[in-house]
This record gives C-alpha cells, sequence and structure tokens, in this order.
C-alpha cells in the first residue's frame, strides 16, 4: 500500500481536484488492471469517526497536514491520475485493514 495524489470530483461537484488517497488494491490487482481500489484521506472529519484513521507519521507520508484516512470513503481511480508521495507505517496500515474488516464484515 502506498500514498497516491490522484485528481477526483466529489459529488456535487463538477471539478475535480488533486486529493491524497491511501491505495487498498493487492499488487496482483494493480498489475492486471488499469483501475486501483483506494480510500480517501482527508484533513477533516467527513463521516462518521469510527470510520477515520489518524495518521500520525506525515514526514513519511509525504503528507504536509495532520489527515484522516477515510475508511468508508473507497474509490476506484485511474492508474494513470496516481503519483507516488509516501508510504505508511506498519501500524497505521493494521489499523486500517482492522477498521475495514469491521466496516465488511461487522464486529
Amino acid at each position: 500500500m502506498v500514498i497516491a495524489k490522484i485528481s477526483f470530483s466529489e459529488a456535487n461537484s463538477g471539478n475535480a481536484k488533486v486529493r491524497p488517497v491511501l491505495v487498498i488494491s493487492t499488487e496482483s490487482h494493480n498489475k492486471n488492471r488499469n483501475d486501483l481500489v483506494v480510500l480517501k484521506i482527508s484533513s477533516k472529519s467527513i463521516s462518521d469517526a469510527r470510520w477515520e484513521i489518524v495518521i500520525r507519521d506525515a514526514k513519511q507520508t509525504g503528507l504536509k497536514i495532520p489527515s484522516k484516512i477515510v475508511c468508508d470513503g473507497v474509490k476506484t481511480v485511474c492508474k494513470e491520475d496516481v503519483r507516488f508521495i509516501g508510504r505508511l507505517d506498519r501500524l497505521t496500515l493494521k489499523k486500517v485493514k482492522k477498521n475495514l474488516e469491521n466496516l465488511l464484515f461487522g464486529d
């Protein structure tokens, strides 16, 4: 998993903006497809807080401001629109995986 910047448009907005995301699809998926499965990253609380994971190590991730991974903000994006900016630490990745399990399959 990596953090990347992509261009996508929000609901109710015709403008595409460059936003950070976390790629969660596997390398084998990514190798054989033109799209990537990603989670939104935001500096604002935009959903139910239980689905947000705080990113602690901003230096390693390439993010400029404190941010959160929005686990219920799943999207697909074209590989060509992605640019690598950094990596996520293992502890935060574990939290994301656990949060996704709870979101998709229950507690």
